[in-house]
């Protein structure tokens, strides 16, 4: 993007979501670094990492401008955190009352009729910190986490998309 001076995102990217994120990234002009355990993500892109943890992502961690995580399933410790120049952003369904692992399952047990996707910037403690871009959607009447998904599936790439610069410009201004 004009006027950005990002170059380089590690994203680790898995499932439908994942795949979403590694496009959206890409559109918005970053290379991006994708660490994945997905089979159909691993097939598009070059020699992907398969772990936030090993030697070789560290490398290229301290190399990279930001962090995405999409449906990741690797909680980062705080050096891992501290790599990236402009630190690390993780995108969540249902970020505020679900944060954690099967969001939507948890939401559809409870009867709820809206969900939402957040980006969020990662701390130390997980799915806690700071919201950078939260969309909502009423979903009364689907009954599957498949169906939340698919509908949720649209505001993905609209909270990357605000998220990715926000942060650029949060973290030039001030230190979580």
């Amino acid at each position: 993007m004009a006027g950005m001076p990002l170059r380089m995102i590690v994203a680790s990217l898995e499932r439908q979501a994942g795949l979403i994120g590694l496009l959206t990234l890409r559109s918005m002009g970053y290379e991006v670094m994708v660490i994945t355990k997905d089979p159909y993500i691993a097939e598009l892109v070059k020699n992907p990492l398969q772990s936030i943890h090993s030697p070789e992502a560290h490398e290229i961690m301290k190399q990279a401008d930001l962090f995405v995580n999409v449906h990741g399933r690797e909680i980062l410790t705080p050096d891992e955190l501290a790599m990236p120049k402009y630190g690390c952003i993780n995108i969540h369904p249902c970020l505020w009352k679900y944060p954690g692992m099967r969001p939507i399952r948890r939401l559809l047990a409870d009867g709820g009729t809206f969900a939402s996707v957040a980006a969020h910037i990662m701390t130390e403690r997980v799915d806690v910190g700071p919201i950078l871009e939260q969309r909502y959607t009423d979903i009364n009447g689907l009954k599957t986490e498949v169906e939340v998904y698919n509908q949720l599936y649209y505001f993905y790439p609209r909270v990357i998309l605000q998220a990715v610069p926000e942060m650029y410009c949060l973290r030039d201004n001030q230190e979580f």
